[in-house]
């Protein structure tokens, strides 16, 4: 099997190594189907059918597959390659992965949608009540969010110059992951911030290690092999750690130390994942055992044969867990549910506001710490790419913690446990992380990541626009509500926040800058105007129905005595 102008040796690996992958997820999708227990009696209430069920799965699983492969391919040039750059079939390779995980998240809306209505094959595909359906469930906008992100992922590979370039482009795609692993058992989860918390670990852990797999197995039998797998050697290790960890944690959490719980098929299908991680360790150590001194004699066959065994237990692994995330979840009897599973926006027991207490109040965020985590986790890969020096690196990691420090008090400090309670405070903490967090990232940039971009262009005035934007659509729409509500959308708007203020901190002179963040402490005192001089403007009945003595649902502010 070859392709035209490209020789067998390069093109051959790749293809085995991600065929591998699929037909491994695709097998175990279909034993685990088809050994599926029966369902309960038959019951009046209607029912999509097989079809739907199989679609839905189906459609998870390819996204995955295209997620391995889009994380993959952009590790080359992010990471594994260190100044080398990555063959433009990467690339192209990590498009066509990316658009066709776009099509699996559309796939995925219309099949959850059709379970939720029971509106069977082939009608579905084109019911427009299906379609308007999609938005109300929690999965349909997880899978809106997945297909948005993916295709900025397949949009920003045409403009990938630099590893700088494409760490910026991976940590999207492991982003774009994150909200349909987040639903369903997690969100509902009795342990909800645990649980999310391990969850999210375990999936970037996973995706950094099936995705260097394949990544490595895109790139080829290039003269740069060796190499990249010395650097997939040390990520691999961090990544197994954070997998193994992070998935015996959440075992233990959702179905206890013994029980019941283990003879359920959720605890059957966790075991088979167990003993398949288990096999992939010992994989693992064949490979540091036999294939990584081969290869360094100049012998790939080894590599690539463990490789390619290595990644079809993957596929198995990834399919178990498409099928754990549709099997119920069992209750623990020592764990007592909590209405909505747990999940509130604001404690019941939160005190009146003082200023020291805004400052320092802490906050149980699952999805803050998650987003922290990640920044921390991009931080220490730009900080462990080779050729750096001591004092650039050292450097690097105090401007890059620092800013996962600041993001950390915004979401886990004082603001975040007063964003909810106090309107005040939620728009202001946008402003505070589009003026404090995107300075000290430029900063870690410019000693870990060669050639960061600078604006030389761009207006102070131009370089605001985006926070400008984001502030003014946040207050003047039903977002507003929405965010209050939901702690995941209130901490992707943060994250939204410090994106739009990189523009500012990327211009090229001091005094640009200095400008721009004037600019942006002139909005955030027209916001402290506009909430203080018209809070029942803005969500005054999420206001009104706050359980808390010190609400005042007729100023908005959260401070004061309540009116009668």
């Amino acid at each position: 099997m070859s392709v035209p102008g490209l020789p067998l040796s390069t093109v051959a690996p790749g293809r085995v190594v991600v065929a591998a992958a699929a037909l491994g997820a695709a097998v175990a999708l279909v034993v685990l189907t088809v050994t599926a227990p029966a369902a309960g009696p038959a019951t009046a209430l209607p029912d999509a059918g097989p079809a739907v069920a199989l679609l839905s799965s189906g459609a998870r699983l390819a996204g995955r597959v295209c997620a391995v492969v889009a994380v993959g391919g952009l590790l080359l040039p992010a990471w594994l390659l260190g100044e080398v750059r990555a063959p433009a079939r990467v690339l192209r390779t990590v498009r066509v992965a990316a658009w066709a995980w776009v099509v699996a998240s559309a796939v995925g809306m219309v099949a959850t949608a059709a379970e939720a209505l029971a509106v069977p094959l082939p009608g579905a595909l084109a019911s427009a009540r299906v379609w308007a359906f999609v938005p109300t469930l929690e999965t349909g906008r997880a899978l809106m969010v997945t297909a948005v992100l993916a295709a900025f992922v397949g949009g920003g590979t045409l403009l990938v110059r630099t590893s700088g370039e494409a760490l910026a482009l991976l940590a999207l795609a492991l982003l774009a992951v994150l909200p349909t692993s987040l639903t369903g058992h997690v969100a509902t989860s009795e342990l909800h911030v645990p649980v999310t918390v391990g969850t999210a670990v375990h999936v970037v852990g996973a995706l950094l290690w099936v995705g260097g797999l394949v990544g490595l197995g895109l790139l080829g039998r290039g003269p740069s092999l060796a190499d990249a797998v010395g650097r997939f050697s040390g990520l691999a290790l961090v990544a197994v750690s954070l997998v193994t960890v992070s998935g015996l944690l959440s075992a233990w959490w959702r179905l206890g130390p013994v029980g019941d719980a283990w003879r359920t098929s959720y605890g059957v299908l966790v075991l088979t994942k167990v003993a398949l991680l288990a096999v992939l360790l010992a994989l693992g150590a064949a490979h540091r055992r036999w294939s990584l001194p081969a290869l360094r004699r100049g012998s790939t066959r080894v590599w690539w044969r463990l490789a390619a065994a290595e990644t079809a237990v993957m596929g198995l692994a990834l399919g178990a867990a498409v099928a754990l995330g549709r099997a119920p979840t069992p209750t623990r009897p020592d764990v007592v549910a909590l209405p909505h599973g747990g999940v509130t926006t604001v404690d019941r027991a939160l005190p009146e506001p003082t200023a020291w207490r805004l400052v320092v109040e802490p906050r149980g965020s699952a999805t803050g710490v998650v987003a922290v985590a990640l920044l921390v986790l991009l931080v220490g890969l730009a900080a462990s790419r080779p050729g750096l020096a001591p004092r650039a690196v050292w450097r690097g990691l105090a401007y890059g913690l620092g800013a996962a420090a600041v993001l950390g008090w915004l979401l886990l400090g004082g603001p975040g446990a007063y964003a909810s309670a106090l309107l005040v405070v939620h728009g202001l903490r946008l402003v505070a992380a589009a003026l404090l967090v995107p300075p000290l990232l430029v900063l870690a940039a410019q000693h870990l990541l060669p050639a960061v971009p600078v604006d030389r262009r761009a207006s102070p005035v131009d370089a605001a626009l985006p926070v400008v934007v984001l502030v003014g659509v946040v207050l003047g729409s039903p977002l507003l509500g929405v965010s209050l509500a939901r702690e995941s959308v209130g901490t992707a708007l943060v994250a939204g926040a410090v994106l739009a203020g990189l523009p500012a901190a990327l211009l090229a002179t001091r005094t640009d800058r200095r400008q721009a963040a004037l600019v942006l402490v002139g909005v955030g005192l027209l916001v402290l105007l506009a909430l203080t001089a018209r809070p029942d403007a803005f969500a005054a009945q999420w206001f009104a129905d706050l359980p808390l003595d010190w609400a005042d649902p007729l100023r908005g502010t959260g401070i004061g005595e309540r009116g009668e």
